[in-house]
């Protein structure tokens, strides 16, 4: 809805307020629905609303520091991350990498995960 999008936007102007152009570079953007939280892979956002997100964040990124600077920030989804969905996430969540949170104490899960990643 708009109030999560105008929500969203002031975390990332009050996280970035004293971040300059120059070392954009040195940030990475981690994505997380505070609702996707210690939730099981169905829960996960779909593909593409993960894509749909990558985009606004990108938009307001290019807001505060111009389009030609976007691109050196990498954006991470994190959010019931696991082997059933990793592939769709990456593939058609536009997302430059994951956040893996509880399949990451798993090292089996984790592995699989690591090893569908590597695949594509």
């Amino acid at each position: 809805s708009g109030d999560y999008l105008e929500f969203l936007t002031n975390e990332i102007r009050t996280a970035l307020s004293k971040v300059t152009k120059q070392n954009l570079e040195k940030i990475i953007i981690a994505y997380e629905p505070v609702w996707a939280i210690g939730k099981s892979e169905r829960d996960a956002m779909s593909p593409n609303l993960i894509h749909e997100m990558t985009i606004f964040i990108k938009k307001t990124l290019s807001d505060l520091y111009g389009q030609e600077e976007i691109s050196k920030v990498p954006i991470l989804y994190g959010g019931s991350v696991g082997p059933t969905n990793v592939r769709d996430i990456m593939t058609r969540g536009e997302v430059s990498g994951l956040l893996v949170g509880r399949q990451s104490l798993d090292a089996d899960a984790f592995k699989e995960i690591l090893g569908i990643v590597n695949s594509n």
